[in-house]
């Protein structure tokens, strides 16, 4: 076990709404009693649920480079109202390439101008509402 935390991951599945990505490193950190744990990227504490690493012990140091990774995000959007198929991916590639981004106002890391690149937004499956 000691091996674990000291060269492991969990990964936490953290909800929207619920803390920030650096609070729940921080708490993994304080139940794990560990001198060291850190996340891999912020998910917005408001609006966004998802699979967040966080790395413990000395597999922070990985970090830097996990960060350069590319990542996949999955979504579910649900619309107001009836789009024809081809207008939605007409949208959804307005949507690839750089992005600007900022980080969130509570935040870990500093509040500067990032450019992350989007290679590919895919319409996996369509589903209609009923009400």
């Amino acid at each position: 076990m000691d091996l674990y935390l000291k060269y492991g991951f969990v990964v936490i599945d953290k909800p929207m709404g619920g803390p920030t990505s650096h609070e729940v490193a921080a708490w993994v950190k304080k139940m794990l009693n560990l001198d060291k744990a850190g996340h891999s990227g912020t998910l917005d504490p408001g609006g966004v649920s998802g699979v967040l690493p966080i790395a413990l012990g000395e597999s922070t140091k990985a970090m830097p480079a996990i960060n350069t990774l590319d990542k996949e995000y999955v979504m579910v959007m649900k619309l107001h109202g009836d789009v024809d198929d081809e207008k939605l991916r007409a949208v959804l590639r307005e949507f690839t390439g750089a992005i600007y981004q900022r980080p969130p106002l509570r935040s870990a890391v500093k509040r500067q101008l990032r450019i992350k690149h989007v290679y590919e937004l895919e319409l996996l499956e369509r589903m209609v509402s009923t009400y």
